[in-house]
């Protein structure tokens, strides 16, 4: 028996009339014609043939269903994609998602069928059109689609915000300026109590800050929070997982996730705790890793969405330190070495201009002010450059920017005992000395910084 498709695979079985046929793997519906011959002794033949049409049984997989991690999507924002398909067939699936925008950035995670898409900035509020696709063994695919609205926001905000400090007493005063003007600070509110060397973070245009630790008199576990537009007093937020002061910050902006990482204990030691939370949910801190050292008076930043923050400087039991210790945001882990600051010392204010990449840190204190400000290039590890120096030297500040636009603020400070209420500016892009901007409300010393921006 033979069959007009050469790839149909006849095979004779041990009896001589009964033949095993197996089909390949046809892409469509096919019809085929098998010859059946009989021969007798005498080379006598007799033939008959039959016509079959042989159906394409090939399943299609099938996407089920498709997730957001949230409904509301923003510019210079990640989010989260989740689908679900299914193949009849039990056959391995290959999972696809593209945009009909190319700046939309798709990164597949280590789960096939997880991505993370980040929306670029956007001027207008966009529509843009995701098409889902997964593919069997068998090269058929289901496909689907999902249109989304992504909301232009503001790109950067503008309040810069000032919390507590030392005016020779502790003080639960918060101060507010519009970092792109000059001027004096105005009251904002007050902290739920009177505490120094807290760290302070923010969401971003989120519009969230939030304020850990301290110091009241004994070390403070409580977090307190503001919304930062609505210049009232400050709420409890949750609790760290250790009560402590002289904190180091730094969050992924409106990503939410917000990093407090070591500081000095109730005991009067150091630690190398590191704490997370999400800045939009109240409750308590979860515990993130460990920076590289025990330190005290470190001080933080990041690159906000593009998730990566530093932590840099602070003194052990013994010495100062220069280190700069680097984290992925979105993630949990201990620190990794980034490089050095040009000097050790601790109570550096740090800022940065977001996704622009460039991280300041301010004075520090070895067992004087050391009257340097330092610049590093955050996606890019390697040792601080100098920027420039402090109008009126001082260690101690509270720092922050209105990220992308540029421009970033210390304010308040100590240089051997004298506190100061003076407010000093830098273009981050840019090097050079700082320039006087105005004045906090009340002289003191480590307060906290955070803004919007």
């Amino acid at each position: 028996m033979v069959c007009d498709d050469v790839n149909t695979m006849i095979t004779q079985t041990g009896t001589p009339n009964i033949f095993d046929v197996v089909y390949p793997n046809y892409t469509s519906d096919t019809t085929v014609i098998f010859t059946a011959t009989i021969t007798n002794e005498d080379t006598l033949t007799d033939v008959d043939t039959d016509t079959k049409i042989v159906d394409d049984v090939r399943v299609d997989p099938v996407i089920d269903s498709f997730s957001w991690n949230d409904d509301i999507h923003d510019d210079n924002t990640l989010y989260t994609l989740t689908i679900t398909a299914h193949d009849p067939g039990s056959q391995d699936l290959t999972y696809g998602v593209v945009c009909d925008d190319a700046n939309v950035t798709i990164a597949q995670t280590g789960t096939s069928h997880i991505w993370n898409i980040t929306y670029p900035d956007y001027e207008i509020d966009t529509t843009v059109i995701f098409t889902m696709t997964v593919t069997n063994e068998d090269s058929l695919t289901d496909v689907d689609t999902d249109i989304k609205d992504v909301n232009d926001t503001e790109e950067s905000g503008d309040t810069g915000v000032f919390c507590g400090g030392n005016t020779g007493i502790r003080t639960d005063i918060i101060d507010y300026v519009t970092i792109s003007t000059t001027g004096d600070a105005t009251y904002f509110g007050d902290l739920t109590e009177a505490k120094v060397s807290t760290g302070a973070t923010s969401n971003g245009v989120h519009d969230r800050g939030i304020i850990g630790g301290g110091d009241t008199g004994s070390r403070v576990i409580e977090i307190d929070y503001i919304n930062i537009q609505s210049f009232t007093n400050a709420s409890n937020f949750g609790e760290l997982t250790v009560a402590r002061d002289q904190i180091a910050d730094c969050s992924n902006g409106v990503n939410e996730r917000g990093l407090f990482a070591a500081g000095r204990n109730s005991t009067g030691g150091r630690t190398d705790v590191i704490d997370y939370v999400t800045i939009s949910t109240t409750g308590d801190a979860t515990a993130f890793g460990d920076v590289s050292t025990t330190l005290i008076g470190m001080a933080g930043t990041s690159n906000g969405i593009n998730d990566r923050g530093l932590f840099a400087g602070g003194k052990g039991w013994l010495s100062y330190y220069r280190r700069i210790d680097y984290v992925t945001i979105s993630s949990t882990g201990n620190g990794y070495d980034f490089g050095d600051l040009t000097s050790t010392g601790q109570y550096a204010g740090g800022l940065s201009n977001g996704v622009n990449e460039r991280g300041v840190f301010g004075n520090r204190y070895d067992g004087s002010t050391d009257n340097t400000v330092d610049y590093v290039t955050i996606s890019t590890t390697g040792n601080a450059s100098n920027f420039g120096d402090f109008l009126v030297p001082r260690d101690g500040t509270g720092a922050c920017s209105n990220g992308i636009h540029e421009r970033g603020i210390f304010g308040g400070g100590d240089n051997g005992g004298t506190s100061y209420n003076t407010i000093e500016y830098i273009t981050i892009n840019s090097t050079s000395n700082t320039t006087d901007f105005g004045d906090l409300t009340v002289i003191r010393r480590q307060p906290s910084g955070l803004s919007d921006g």
